[in-house]
Formats: structure tokens, sequence, C-alpha cells
């Protein structure tokens, strides 16, 4: 369901759901379980609207891949990045995951998405 990748020294997570890219720690923040192992869905939320989680396969903790909190189980958040898509314009059906670290700034991701998640 992930793929992992190491970016800037961090082993990171990056989900692709309903046309959205996500990005987080690989590793569960309960016990280090591998992440992109885990099971993806999206759940409707009255209040909330539409979240997206991946659930750890070792003890199915479950985690929103936007604000990184615990939906299900009792662990510290997971933490998670912003992260979008940019095509290249050179080269036909290529594009990069850009994802979004604190050394950025805080408008990195503003112009083109505030959600915090990129559309493929």
């Amino acid at each position: 369901p992930g793929l992992q990748a190491r970016v800037q020294g961090r082993r990171l997570a990056l989900f692709r759901f309903g046309g959205t890219v996500f990005a987080s720690e690989a590793a569960c923040p309960h016990q280090g379980a591998n992440l992109c192992e885990g099971e993806i869905g999206d759940i409707e939320d009255m209040v909330l609207g539409k979240r997206y989680y991946v659930r750890c396969k070792v003890h199915k903790f479950q985690f929103d891949l936007t604000s990184g909190s615990v939906l299900e189980g009792h662990c510290p958040p997971l933490r998670t990045y912003s992260a979008r898509i940019r095509h290249s314009a050179d080269v036909p059906r290529a594009a990069a995951v850009e994802v979004g670290f604190e050394s950025l700034g805080d408008r990195y991701f503003c112009s083109d998405d505030s959600s915090g998640a990129g559309d493929f």
C-alpha cells in the first residue's frame, strides 16, 4: 500500500489514495513497525468530512494521514508532512513527490494546496 523512501536522512512512508499523496514517518510510533505494509483507507466523518488513514499491521493502531492523530489505539501521534505531486513540464508522464519539512517554511505549500496533501 505504501512506498518507503529516504528523504534528507529520514525514513518516510508515501501513500497514494484517491488521487492524493500523503507523507509520514515510515515507522509506527507505537513500536516501530513499517507502516508501508499497513492498510490504508478512508472514513466518512459527519463532522470532519472524509479522512484518510493508515493502520499498522502489527497492533492495528490507526492514524489520520493528514494530521497524524491516533484514530484507534493508545500511543503518540504519527508525524506527518505536507506532500504534493509536481508534474514535469519537460518529460511526459514524469512527476516528483515534494515533501515539506520544517526547513521549507510555513508558506511553501500554501499556493497550491492548504490541506496538507497534493493531487495526482
